[in-house]
């Protein structure tokens, strides 16, 4: 079973609209509509490996 937890983020109005309203017309809970959308972009943005708290040097030091 996995654990969850709250998470509060401040959005601009407009967003909250169109996020509401999407996630009626697709029938599922503002929730779900955040946690699949941040579920794939952690997907598709895979981050470098990180010991002991450090970036790895490939990540590169921008």
């Amino acid at each position: 079973m996995t654990l969850e937890t709250k998470m509060a983020i401040r959005v601009p109005e407009e967003w909250h609209r169109q996020v509401k309203a999407e996630a009626a017309l697709r029938g599922t809970t503002v929730s779900k509509l955040i946690r699949t959308a941040v579920d794939e972009w952690l997907k598709q943005n895979p981050r470098e490996a990180v010991k002991d708290g450090k970036e790895n040097e490939k990540a590169g030091k921008r």
